[in-house]
């Protein structure tokens, strides 16, 4: 047991919060930041889990596993980068998420995504995800 500890959860939806950044000290956990449904990291994991025709909630793993693979340098991924920055989630300065619910259904629908607005904007290439979820991590407070 620690007397203090940062506490770091990143889910796709457990009660409202998605995510929160918490201080915790003795018996107490004071929450300092959080991110609300439907704007959720994890979501938007999901999100492209399921486009790419894996199981969600049971094939983000298969996601992280290509990551690797793709080359963070060339121009093919800063463009998809830029693509999923300008239409599926806004970045906020402090580090919060604001997604787009143009192109999802999960809040509102029985699919995840509105397939066809997705097809139009990605020919995916693995680890884009990976680089946008890590800069949304690192940047949140």
């Amino acid at each position: 047991p620690f007397e203090e500890a940062a506490i770091l959860t990143i889910d796709g939806v457990g009660e409202w919060s998605t995510s929160t950044i918490c201080f915790g000290s003795n018996n107490k956990i004071d929450i300092k930041a959080e991110m609300k449904f439907p704007h959720s990291v994890g979501l938007l994991y999901s999100a492209f889990t399921y486009f790419l025709g894996f199981k969600v909630n049971s094939g983000e793993y298969k996601l992280m596993g290509l990551a690797p693979y793709g080359n963070p340098e060339s121009q093919q991924t800063k463009d998809y980068i830029n693509i999923i920055k300008s239409h599926l989630v806004d970045i906020k300065e402090d580090g919060s998420i604001w997604m787009n619910q143009k192109y999802y259904s999960y809040a509102t629908g029985l699919r995840m995504i509105k397939r066809r607005l997705w097809s139009d904007l990605f020919l995916f290439q693995s680890g884009i995800l990976t680089m946008t979820f890590s800069n949304i991590i690192v940047t949140w407070p």
